[in-house]
């Protein structure tokens, strides 16, 4: 199952000379209207409106908080969306903002193995125009193009019980924040009945995702733990002085041993016996356990 949210444009605010606030569209390409076609569905480049608004809330340049009415600010109430199907009734007001209409081809949702349910739509006073490419006011928009009814949120339902259902939604706003929280709509409880819809136990085949991982290593026996300390702690620092010792006596090198070493000798043992008894003393409880590799 998976949530898909998106419009073919998004919406910045801003305020111009005369305090007035100010909005400009941006195309986001083809990618939405390519990810949605297989499943036969076509989100509409419009700028998509309804008599039936709400406000949201931004910051303009400086740092002071606005609200802006616009009518492409959708408002969609409980009487223009159901949740037939999930846990819990539609409640509350949802605020689709800068919503493309989701137009329907139902030959190639059946071909793609959904069915189709229409969750979300606008009012019957929908109406478009085409996406401005300067800057505009509220003064610059105009309710020519009456549309009637469009869908904002639609689920498929596959046919295949093993597969999962897409819900898609023609605006990422009641996910965004900064609307997310707006008092007076529904949003965290739409989030919520949805999650807990979509969790549900009876609807997770596997919880857990496989990763693959590699094998473990066996554990060493103590023979082998004591095979490897010795290589590692004697026989390979031994091989090196030996290579050291080689190279040394070969460029015509010679020493005597313990010569000018001085008390060095007496110094060491000294100070191995201190470390042997500091180690009985340390462990007299649990007794002596001598590790080559400390």
């Amino acid at each position: 199952t998976v949530i898909l949210s998106g419009s073919t444009y998004v919406i910045d605010y801003g305020v111009n000379d005369a305090n007035q606030i100010t909005y400009q569209t941006y195309p986001t390409g083809t990618g939405w209207q390519s990810l949605l076609a297989p499943f036969g569905i076509r989100p509409q480049p419009d700028l998509l409106m309804d008599e039936n608004q709400g406000p949201i809330f931004f910051r303009d340049t400086k740092n002071q908080v606005r609200q802006a009415d616009a009518p492409f600010h959708l408002r969609v109430m409980p009487g223009s969306y159901n949740l037939k199907g999930f846990l819990s009734p539609a409640r509350g007001a949802l605020n689709f903002v800068g919503a493309s209409p989701l137009e329907i081809d139902p030959r190639k949702v059946t071909s793609a193995g959904f069915q189709v349910d229409i969750l979300a739509t606008t009012t019957e006073k929908a109406f478009v125009q085409a996406l401005p490419q300067e800057p505009f006011t509220q003064k610059d928009i105009k309710a020519e193009l009456s549309v009637g009814k469009q869908n904002l949120m639609i689920r498929l339902s596959p046919e295949n019980p093993w597969q999962g259902e897409l819900l898609i939604l023609g605006t990422t706003s009641p996910f965004r924040d900064g609307i997310f929280n707006q008092p007076n709509y529904g949003h965290r409880v739409f989030l919520q009945t949805v999650l807990r819809t979509y969790t549900e136990r009876s609807r997770i085949a596997k919880g857990r995702v496989t990763r693959p991982q590699p094998p473990i290593l066996p554990e060493l026996s103590s023979t082998a733990r004591l095979v490897w300390r010795g290589a590692v702690v004697f026989l390979i620092p031994l091989f090196i002085l030996v290579i050291g010792t080689r190279r040394y006596l070969s460029h015509g090198g010679s020493f005597t041993p313990l010569r000018g070493m001085g008390n060095l000798p007496l110094r060491v043992a000294v100070g191995l016996v201190i470390l042997l008894i500091a180690s009985r003393l340390w462990t007299w409880n649990t007794g002596i356990f001598i590790d080559f590799t400390a």
